[in-house]
């Protein structure tokens, strides 16, 4: 009775307990319940029968594979993803009376999303988790409209989630995942963490282990600087479920990145080697574990003792450790030093455009416009 009350609850006012809506809802609440649960097979299994026909199957569908994709970073999964958003779409578009739901979520959907189309044209940049940040600039870097589709895109997400329905539960999560992830994986690190802790309350409340909302939860804590609380979060959130384990790898590259801000060298190889052992996001990625791994290793090392390559990646760590920490002008003097020695660098070309897209990210906050849209230019 009270799960049935709580369905209720985010229907539309006036709907009729026996109407074909009530029951699509009702399916879809129950979906969402499952997913949110860690039944994450189930949930869609439940689903997919039914998204050629309802547009609630099919948008509660597709939501649950950005989801996945946003999380995931799987070029196979953000593929999926995105042509089931579109398939949805279509259905919506079938429907006779199309809804405020349809108009406001599946627009900001899939503007959102368009943030995606970046990740296949800059893999060689993919490297290291941060050199994730900020992709988009690459494909349209500081656009001059006035507002643009992305934002657009938020916008009628945050509409969506602003009140207590079914679209609501379905806008929260894009949003967190935005706010959260997204964010600093696709725009300049700048996320809204109060409004990300304003969502995520009543929803880590109602599913305590539910393992989505403990990684939320998690890069909360990351961005505000509460290391051991967020490792905390992705150990738990490891620990909730067995049967999604490329999400698992997202926690062990968040854990390794965590150790590497805490010095804690060992543990952040530990991580780093579990990826070299069981990341199949692609080649990139991959790489950059191993690269890691055998970094961790060299970071005790006096600077004489290695190869330009080696010591342009250990720049790189430490610039970003430094930019962390707010300590601006030394992380910007290692960047410029590998920007500085870019010739004398043999196999690891990827550092040039990583160190410059770092520069203009600095240059960014500092409001150096000019000079940031330049370094840009050049990374690509």
């Amino acid at each position: 009775p009270a799960e049935r009350a709580h369905q209720n609850a985010l229907l539309p006012p006036g709907t009729a307990a026996s109407s074909d809506l009530n029951v699509a809802l009702h399916e879809c609440m129950a979906a969402l319940d499952l997913f949110l649960s860690n039944k994450f097979s189930d949930a869609l299994a439940s689903l997919q029968a039914k998204t050629k026909d309802s547009m609630y199957h099919a948008l509660t569908y597709a939501t649950i594979l950005e989801m996945q994709a946003m999380m995931t970073f799987d070029p196979q999964d953000i593929m999926n993803a995105g042509n089931t958003m579109k398939e949805a779409q279509a259905t919506c578009q079938k429907t006779s009376s199309p809804t405020s739901f349809s108009k406001d979520f599946i627009k900001g959907g899939i503007k959102v999303r368009n943030s995606y189309q970046t990740y296949r044209y800059v893999r060689v940049v993919i490297k290291l988790s941060v050199l994730f940040e900020c992709l988009w600039f690459f494909s349209n870097p500081l656009s001059s409209s006035p507002l643009s589709a992305q934002e657009r895109g938020l916008l009628q997400l945050q509409e969506g989630a602003s009140s207590y329905s079914f679209r609501s539960v379905l806008c929260t999560m894009l949003l967190l995942c935005y706010h959260t992830f997204m964010t600093f994986v696709l725009g300049t690190g700048k996320g809204n963490v109060e409004e990300a802790e304003r969502l995520l309350k009543p929803y880590l409340a109602r599913y305590p282990k539910g393992a989505i909302f403990l990684f939320f939860a998690g890069r909360i804590e990351t961005l505000k600087g509460n290391i051991d609380a967020a490792v905390n979060r992705y150990e738990e959130c490891c620990e909730a479920q067995q049967y999604w384990k490329q999400f698992h790898h997202m926690c062990y590259w968040e854990l390794m990145w965590c150790f590497t801000y805490k010095r804690q060298w060992k543990m952040a190889f530990f991580y780093a080697d579990l990826l070299s052992k069981e990341n199949t996001w692609s080649k990139e990625s991959l790489y950059s574990s191993k690269k890691f791994s055998e970094t961790c290793h060299l970071l005790h090392l006096a600077a004489t003792e290695l190869l330009a390559d080696d010591q342009c990646v250990i720049k790189l760590l430490k610039g970003l450790c430094l930019k962390h920490l707010g300590k601006i002008s030394e992380a910007e003097g290692h960047f410029n030093y590998i920007y500085l020695n870019e010739k004398k660098i043999k196999y690891d070309h990827y550092l040039i455009p990583n160190a410059l897209l770092e520069l203009a990210l600095l240059y960014l906050d500092q409001d150096r416009r000019e000079e940031a849209i330049k370094l840009l230019e050049r990374a690509k």
